[in-house]
């Protein structure tokens, strides 16, 4: 199974630069999209390398549309470009405007979490920072950082994703846990 490398993970100054990255990138593909003028950025090295990504598109401060996948399919800046699309085709948008605000979501490669008893999986996630996926056979449910501010706790997080997956609270069969480094970053509001 994959695990995170921490160093492939941007650190420090790192995570700055790549959320600048990110905003510049997707502001440049919405504004080509909207027909305005556009500079494409200067490339950068983590866009590059494989990747989630959810794109949330916001108006007055709402949230009016979103997209995103937990899985790393590609690069980053393909899933960005491939995510921006999907959430300018959500239908709660209406017409793309220039007022529209991003909030891009990167997700690192995940790091599946293999035990067969739920204490020490739930030991092992980091609340705050990891989006949280549960899998149970084919099917999956899960959770981006922000969702740690509604659900504190490990456990919490854990039976919230095991209802969405129609299953008990306490039931732990079958169940693989994975969590992914991630990136919140947001134009003109916070994360």
């Amino acid at each position: 199974m994959p695990t995170t490398n921490p160093s492939a993970w941007p650190q420090g100054a790192e995570v700055t630069e790549l959320a600048a990255a990110l905003l510049a990138q997707g502001r440049h593909l919405l504004n080509l999209r909207l027909g305005l003028e556009s500079t494409a950025p200067a490339p950068h090295p983590a866009l590059a390398q494989r990747g989630g990504c959810f794109v949330e598109l916001h108006r007055g401060g709402a949230r009016v549309a979103s997209a995103g996948s937990f899985r790393p399919q590609g690069p980053l800046g393909e899933a960005l470009a491939q995510q921006l699309e999907a959430a300018l085709a959500d239908m709660r948008l209406g017409s793309p405007t220039p007022d529209l605000r991003l909030e891009i979501t990167a997700l690192g490669t995940p790091d599946f979490i293999e035990t067969p008893d739920e204490a020490s999986a739930l030991a092992q996630l980091r609340p705050g920072e990891d989006a949280v996926v549960l899998f149970h056979g084919c099917r999956q449910a899960g959770f981006l950082p922000r969702m740690w501010a509604e659900l504190p706790s490990p456990a919490l997080l854990v039976a919230a994703l095991k209802h969405q997956l129609g299953r008990e609270p306490t039931d732990w069969r079958g169940m693989m846990l994975a969590r992914l480094p991630a990136l919140c970053c947001m134009e003109d509001m916070e994360c």
